[in-house]
C-alpha cells in the first residue's frame, strides 16, 4: 500500500464540549446517493440511531459544514486537521484505517512516463505520511 488514511469525529470546539457532556451527536454525513461510500456504511451501521443534520456528496462540504456548526463529522485526518475551526472529538468507535494502493496496468510497467509519476506519488505519500495516519503522539485524553 502506498499510504493509510485514518479516521477520527470532527467539530467545533463548542460541539465537541457538548458530546462530552453527554449530548447525542447529530452528525454530518454522505447523502442517499453516496450511501455506499466504506465511510456512509461504517457510520449507518455503528451510529444507526444518531440524526444526520446535513448531508453532502464529498468529506470537504461535510468538513465546512461541521465548522459552521452544523453537527460533528466523520473526516480523514487530513481533512479535519487542516479546517480551521475543527477539532478532534472524544467520539467511538471510528472506523478502521483504509489502505491506498497504486494499481498499474502489468504492460504498463517498463513505460518510462507512468514509471515517473509511480515514482513520484509514492515519494509524495511518503513524504506526507503523517497527514493521512493516526496522531500518534496524541492520546485520547488530549481530545476535545
Amino acid at each position: 500500500s502506498v499510504t493509510t488514511i485514518a479516521y477520527g469525529f470532527y467539530a467545533t470546539p463548542e460541539a465537541c464540549a457538548r458530546l462530552n457532556a453527554g449530548e447525542e451527536p447529530a452528525f454530518v454525513g454522505f447523502n442517499e446517493a453516496e450511501a455506499y461510500v466504506p465511510e456512509a456504511v461504517w457510520l449507518a451501521r455503528h451510529f444507526p440511531r444518531a440524526r444526520r443534520r446535513f448531508r453532502a456528496n464529498n468529506q470537504f462540504a461535510q468538513a465546512i459544514a461541521a465548522r459552521s456548526g452544523v453537527g460533528v463529522a466523520l473526516l480523514p485526518h487530513y481533512i479535519g486537521r487542516a479546517e480551521p475551526g475543527l477539532q478532534r472529538c472524544k467520539l467511538e468507535p471510528v472506523p478502521p484505517p483504509r489502505e491506498v494502493f497504486l494499481v498499474r496496468r502489468r504492460q504498463n510497467a517498463r513505460t518510462m512516463p507512468i514509471n515517473l509519476i509511480v515514482d513520484d506519488l509514492v515519494r509524495a505519500f511518503a513524504e506526507d505520511r503523517a497527514l493521512f495516519e493516526e496522531d500518534r503522539a496524541a492520546s485520547s485524553d488530549q481530545l476535545e
